[in-house]
């Protein structure tokens, strides 16, 4: 019986060392992931991500979200990625991933953009939803969905594009908004 106990006890050690490592762990990503996205520079290869899930590539974002709050920047909107099917399948995903925008990264119409402040920088078209209303919960019909809009308009999304990064590294990363310089 105090064979079993012990058995338990250095399990349950076992399991908070393994819980405290993964908190370090995603502190460590924390810092790696704001560095990145200011200096637009990459300090590991590209393969030391692909251990990230998906879960915790948004933990890790979440991490990071807190600590450019702090700092003064403001969340003005969320971007929307591999909405489609094929996209998902290529990044071995199940379903969209997002990210927040903040201020002052979001540039308005008709404002020079320095094209050296972004790694490789790709420019894509997007469709920008503005809501009328916020949303809370989830499970909204299309019908709800379309009446929470209250305009569409076009984007021009400008990020850091890396050219090689393994499929499941950009999963990782894109969920994180290290290569979206939006």
């Amino acid at each position: 019986m105090e064979s079993s106990s012990c058995e338990g006890s250095t399990s349950s050690y076992n399991f908070l060392l393994r819980v405290n490592q993964r908190c370090s762990i995603r502190l460590c990503w924390q810092t790696l992931f704001f560095h990145a996205f200011y200096s637009n520079t990459w300090r590991l290869d590209d393969s030391s991500v692909d251990g990230l899930s998906v879960l915790e590539s948004y933990q890790i974002q979440n991490l990071v979200c807190e600590k450019r709050i702090d700092l003064g920047e403001s969340v003005v909107g969320y971007k929307v990625g591999c909405t489609s099917q094929a996209i998902r399948s290529q990044f071995g995903i199940t379903e969209p991933i997002s990210g927040r925008l903040f201020a002052p990264h979001i540039q308005g119409e008709g404002l020079p953009i320095d094209r050296m402040a972004y790694a490789n920088c790709a420019i894509e078209p997007e469709m920008v939803f503005t809501m009328g209303c916020d949303l809370f919960g989830s499970d909204f019909s299309d019908q709800e969905l379309i009446e929470a809009i209250d305009h569409v308009s076009p984007g021009i999304e400008l990020h850091n594009y890396r050219f090689g990064i393994s499929l499941q590294a950009y999963k990782s990363l894109s969920a994180l908004g290290v290569f979206m310089r939006v």
